[in-house]
């Protein structure tokens, strides 16, 4: 176990996660706890920043456009930004705020453009967050059909994901290939 996963996966931050609730939750084929977890495993195994593992551990606290089995109020983002840190908080609010639709699009441009799903006003992110955001929204996809069987829905999705490694490059399409065995769909 590596520094980075013993403080995310053993320490306080974990700790904390399971104060919020998270334990009981049900995701996709499995649990809630047991994915954020994979999901900060894989973007420690691919070389992201700290802030972006922890971001990846609680990337869904706030509820996604697809995942509202559970949802951290908005009133307690300073408690998060303080327990977390604000950088890795920007990032869980962007992720679970964002339209799928404006990611989709902000991805093929190769821009960001994100609108918040609700209120459709801009949510801002820096060039660099925008690079994490497709690491963290790609990785949790493949950590999710690592274990779910496939479809026709899943094979053209897969075709965007292809978009998004290319933004990212080799180690995008690499993480890509260990999940979906082939080098394009």
């Amino acid at each position: 176990m590596t520094i980075q996963q013993k403080i995310l996966l053993d320490g306080p931050l974990l700790d904390y996660l399971l104060t919020l609730g998270v334990e009981d939750v049900e995701h996709t084929n499995g649990k809630f706890l047991p994915h954020l977890k994979g999901l900060a495993e894989y973007l420690e195994r691919y070389n992201r920043p700290f802030t972006t593992i922890v971001a990846g551990l609680f990337h869904s606290i706030y509820g996604t456009e697809t995942f509202n089995g559970f949802s951290f109020s908005l009133a307690r983002r300073e408690e998060i930004q303080e327990n977390i840190g604000t950088e890795a908080e920007a990032l869980v609010y962007a992720y679970c705020r964002m339209s799928e639709a404006s990611f989709d699009i902000s991805v093929r441009k190769n821009e960001p453009f994100l609108l918040d799903r609700d209120m459709f006003t801009r949510i801002t992110v820096t060039s660099e967050q925008f690079i994490e955001l497709q690491w963290m929204m790609m990785l949790d996809t493949l950590e999710v059909d690592s274990r779910v069987p496939k479809s026709k829905q899943w094979e053209k999705r897969v075709k965007f994901w292809y978009e998004v490694a290319d933004n990212l490059g080799q180690d995008a399409r690499t993480a890509l290939k260990e999940v979906y065995g082939t080098e394009k769909v």
